[in-house]
């Protein structure tokens, strides 16, 4: 936690056998240490053994004090092995100390006697040594300059006791209240203290997370800044603190938050600067207690187990949970703490929806999304209870999700102009007056996602009737790929039913019925070599045409295929023969919308073609998750028969691709490289298999180089197997 620790002595005292005694040397900064880092021992004039070099000082504590923040930055337990003998070696720490909210320790190795620190010096190894008139020097500045104001001397023979995390006793107080995150949502903050009014003999403790996604940020602000002014209220700090404390500090360049800026500051604007400041100070890391015979522990993110000395736990980690935002945390904390008597407290992340277990329990209740303002009470004599306080006022979901990058304002102006007027679109004339309309290749490379270019994907229009006659599907993303589409999002997104279609490896082909006449298309064109090969295997597929055409006549819609075609466009996964496979219905129509799956299978039949099909469906979102877990183990390449899944719920789309088909194509790359003589970074061959490949295709003649990946995998496999 947020505590720096420097020690003060002349080299020989003790210091860094004292730090290997306490078994901190994970978490100290040794200046010697550094300095055979820049430079390895010397020889001197003067002496007949190598000697730690001083030259590079300045270098050396520059590099110190960018490693020192970096560790302050997070919160960590930091401690300084150096010399300190000097009053303004203990003034170089406070800004930090200042900008991080740290306590300041020294502990002081002066009163090793002289001679003492002389004879041990003697005995150390050559290069540790120093001159004797070196300790002479440290030992009158350590008698004549004394500490600068702010530090606490900490007795090295009893450095825990006195350092270490404190249990506090709370048993005077006759209940205890611990909030939840509240985001922003004042209505039932007020509404739980109109139902408990603020007694002076109970205590107050809040998770973090006061601001941002709710309405009320102002409101809520301004009520707990009145409240900090109480004894009996402990605030702590959750990850969205941070925007508070940069906007006080007018750092507005470290708020990457864009909720924060565009809508929680609007809303503070007016509130005073430095009361913010004066607030945030009050702010804590930690509630460490006992209470009617049991411990708590309560922090914003939750932990796995309690370690023997909690003081060495970074701060960022009581903050932002110990793993990231899908582990169930609650259960793991149960396993390793069960028969123990103490409890953990903890928000900030609620994947599932559970409110905890017996020895973790989960204050965290999307509150801001419509949900639960949790609070648990804690009285003697009682068990510990849980009230939940409902939000009604609050923002679409759309509206506060600080990352939905594919929303836009939709304007008056006809759809045909807004797409032309983007110059991320580009319009193809099909004649007959159908354009179609696509996103660029810079939009593509740049990631310039709006709900235009998102739309804008093998998307048909008659220009003069502004009426869109066939259409793909909508710009969407891998898990991961963008943060709208980020895992812990989605496990939040999903409340219906999951389902993972198989995404077979080919590409899109778009059927529909223009003026009468069947209008295939595929690479936003009815034209050239794409729409081509999709013509020429629909026709050999056997599809029946008289239902087909009956049935676009009678619906406005678009059919969308998987085309793979073995001959002119192999990919990835091998298959027997090309085909094609009936992927969706979607209504022809600027807002995307599709027909069901059963829909889609009643019309397959109709026609007499395949059909694309359910690979896994999830009832419960923590199945998912296992799965998704179990499938995404990039040393696992078992599922060679499959590019991946296509996964749909509560109207999401998203895509899975499995590390089979990830580490071939990207072994396609290396071959293309290979084949135009060039060189991949070679520490991107991750697995042996790569590295093998790789080796194999620098052997291989020009012409063999010329083949697809299936076909070079598959001689690479059977040579292999031979050898």
């Amino acid at each position: 936690m947020r505590s720096l620790v420097i020690l003060r002595g002349s080299p020989a005292s003790g210091k860094s056998t004292w730090v290997k005694e306490m078994g901190l040397e994970n978490y100290t900064l040794c200046a010697d240490t550094i300095r055979l880092l820049v430079e390895s021992p010397i020889i001197v004039p003067d002496k007949k053994h190598r000697v730690i070099s001083q030259k590079n000082d300045n270098y050396v504590w520059q590099l110190l004090f960018e490693l020192l923040e970096k560790r302050m930055s997070r919160g960590e337990f930091v401690v300084i092995d150096a010399t300190h003998s000097r009053s303004s070696d203990f003034s170089r720490y406070n800004k930090l100390c200042e900008r991080y909210r740290y306590r300041r320790y020294y502990v002081d190795f002066s009163d090793v006697p002289i001679e003492e620190c002389k004879r041990r010096n003697s005995l150390r190894e050559d290069y540790k040594r120093v001159p004797e008139n070196v300790i002479d020097k440290m030992y009158s500045r350590l008698k004549t300059q004394s500490k600068t104001s702010g530090w606490i001397e900490v007795n090295k023979d009893n450095f825990w006791n006195e350092v270490g995390m404190k249990l506090f006793d709370l048993n005077h107080y006759s209940k205890i209240h611990i909030f939840g995150d509240i985001h922003g949502c004042y209505n039932p903050l007020k509404e739980y203290f109109d139902n408990n009014p603020y007694n002076i003999d109970e205590m107050y403790i809040f998770c973090g997370d006061y601001t941002d996604r709710g309405l009320q940020n102002k409101e809520t602000l301004l009520f707990l800044m009145e409240l900090a002014k109480n004894k009996n209220v402990l605030f702590l700090e959750g990850n969205h603190e941070k925007w508070l404390n940069y906007y006080s500090l007018d750092e507005y360049e470290n708020i990457k938050s864009k909720t924060f800026l565009n809508k929680t500051m609007p809303e503070i604007i007016d509130i005073d600067k430095s009361e913010l400041r004066s607030f945030y100070r009050r702010i804590g890391q930690v509630a460490y207690f006992d209470y009617d015979g049991k411990t708590y522990l309560v922090s914003h993110g939750g932990i796995s187990y309690i370690p023997d000395e909690l003081q060495l736990v970074a701060t960022e980690q009581f903050i932002n949970g110990v793993g990231d935002y899908n582990v169930q945390i609650d259960e793991i904390f149960l396993e390793n703490e069960r028969d123990k008597n103490i409890m953990q407290v903890h928000g900030h992340r609620n994947t599932f929806e559970i409110d905890g277990n017996q020895y973790s329990v989960n204050l965290e209740g999307k509150v801001e999304f419509g949900g639960f303002l949790k609070v648990m009470i804690l009285e003697k004599g009682k068990l510990p209870s849980m009230a939940k306080i409902k939000n009604d006022y609050f923002g679409k979901p759309e509206e506060i999700n600080e990352y939905n990058e594919c929303r836009a304002k939709i304007t008056n102006i006809p759809m045909v102009e807004q797409l032309r007027m983007s110059k991320d679109i580009r319009e193809v004339d099909l004649g007959n007056n159908i354009s179609s309309f696509n996103f660029t290749r810079n939009a593509f490379y740049n990631k310039h996602w709006n709900e235009l270019t998102c739309k804008a994907r093998g998307l048909f229009i008659d220009t003069e009737k502004d009426k869109v006659v066939a259409r793909g599907y909508e710009k969407f993303f891998n898990i991961n790929e963008k943060r709208e589409t980020e895992l812990e999002h989605l496990l939040v997104k999903f409340k219906d039913k999951i389902t993972c279609y198989k995404k077979e490896n080919g590409f899109l082909g778009i059927l529909s019925l223009v003026n009468g006449e069947l209008f295939l298309a595929s690479k936003s064109t009815n034209k050239g070599e794409f729409a081509d090969y999709f013509k020429k295997i629909f026709d050999e597929s056997g599809i029946d045409k008289f239902n087909l055409i009956t049935y676009l006549k009678n619906h406005d819609v678009s059919l969308t295929f998987e085309v793979i075609d073995i001959e002119n466009d192999p990919h990835i996964i091998k298959y027997d023969k090309s085909k094609i496979v009936l992927l969706d219905i979607i209504h022809n129509d600027y807002e995307f919308k599709k027909e069901p799956y059963e829909k889609v299978v009643e019309l397959a039949k109709l026609l007499g073609c395949e059909c694309k099909t359910i690979y896994k469906e999830f009832d419960d979102v923590r199945e998912f998750h296992k799965w998704y877990l179990g499938n995404t183990d990039e040393e696992d390449l078992s599922k060679d028969d499959i590019e991946g899944v296509v996964i749909e719920s509560s109207g999401i789309m998203t895509k899975l691709k499995f590390p089979y088909y990830n580490f071939w194509k990207f072994m396609r790359r290396v071959k293309e490289q290979v084949a135009h003589k060039g060189t991949p970074k070679l520490s991107s061959l991750f697995n042996s298999t790569a590295n093998y490949f790789y080796a194999w295709l620098k052997k291989q003649d020009e012409e063999t180089l010329g083949k697809d990946i299936i076909t070079l995998r598959e001689k690479f496999y059977s040579e292999d197997s031979n050898e």
